[in-house]
């Protein structure tokens, strides 16, 4: 028990793995300083602390700045946070499955997403319900944007070509 409320051996096991945090104790698992310590240290902690902080903002930002995926744990609000969720997918572009439907089709969100992860792309435009679930209209703007983003791409990379030559 001893253990379990001892910052810096909790803080040395989150940085091997954050499923660690499992074994501190409630205190510390409650106390913001100590979980936002832990996720600059580890992968994967939002998964074990309080709803409290998988709502506070600070926590899930410094959480998603290490490890984008961890927008899964975010509360509902923070998915719905464009701040929150273009650090994740900045960090992650596979985190963009987590945001809120609107930020899903936000056309910046999803230019981060493609911009750290090509293949997410490839994953819109293959399967529109990737972002947009069933809705049909959602699918259009969904293939709209992907082409113009697909023309970002193409340009982006002829000017990188040039200036390479």
């Amino acid at each position: 028990d001893e253990l379990r409320d001892d910052k810096d051996v909790v803080l040395e096991a989150v940085k091997q793995d954050g499923y660690a945090l499992v074994f501190a104790s409630d205190e510390l698992r409650n106390d913001k300083d100590f979980i936002l310590e832990a996720a600059k240290q580890g992968d994967g902690v939002l998964l074990y602390v309080p709803d409290k902080l998988q709502d506070d903002k600070d926590v899930v930002l410094e959480a998603v700045k290490k490890w984008g995926i961890e927008l899964e744990y975010a509360s509902d609000d923070l998915k719905a946070d464009k701040d929150v969720v273009l650090q994740a997918v900045k960090q992650d572009g596979y985190a963009l499955q987590y945001a809120s439907d609107d930020l899903k089709l936000d056309i910046d969100v999803v230019r981060a997403a493609v911009k750290q992860n090509k293949d997410v792309l490839d994953d819109i435009v293959s399967s529109p319900e990737y972002l947009s679930g069933d809705s049909k209209d959602s699918k259009e703007d969904i293939k709209k944007m992907a082409a113009t983003l697909k023309k970002e791409i193409t340009k982006s990379a002829k000017t990188e070509k040039t200036i390479e030559k």
